[in-house]
């Protein structure tokens, strides 16, 4: 490129500029391209390594939910959270009920008794 502005600046006639002129215009093209190019490649390599550690990360939360879940993952210790919660919202609604039936069966069998005895 110096070299081509050095024989543009030293022509003495407007051929030998305008011959200059022009080289030097497809070294700029070249040159424009040749950046584009490694733009290009710099992109590429960006967003290879961005998958590269995207995947990583991803992978090391993957094992460590397994490890932690016995490889049952998140989801399914949450759904037996959920069933086991279910559960014992039932076995609670049971054992009231079967607490306040009692206690009328025995309020029953008092007033049953009492009438008995008089």
């Amino acid at each position: 490129m110096d070299e081509a502005q050095a024989n543009y600046d030293a022509a003495t006639t407007e051929e030998e500029k305008e011959k200059w002129k022009e080289r030097i215009l497809q070294i700029n093209n070249a040159l424009m391209e040749e950046e584009d190019a490694y733009l290009g490649y710099l992109e590429e390599v960006g967003n290879a390594a961005n998958q590269i550690l995207t995947n990583s990360i991803e992978q090391a939360f993957k094992d460590a939910e397994n490890a932690m879940t016995n490889n049952l993952g998140f989801d399914a210790i949450m759904a037996d959270m959920e069933r086991m919660n279910t559960l014992t919202d039932e076995y609670l609604t049971n054992t009231n009920k079967m607490y306040e039936t009692n206690k009328m069966i025995s309020s029953a069998q008092l007033a049953l008794e009492k009438t008995q005895n008089s």
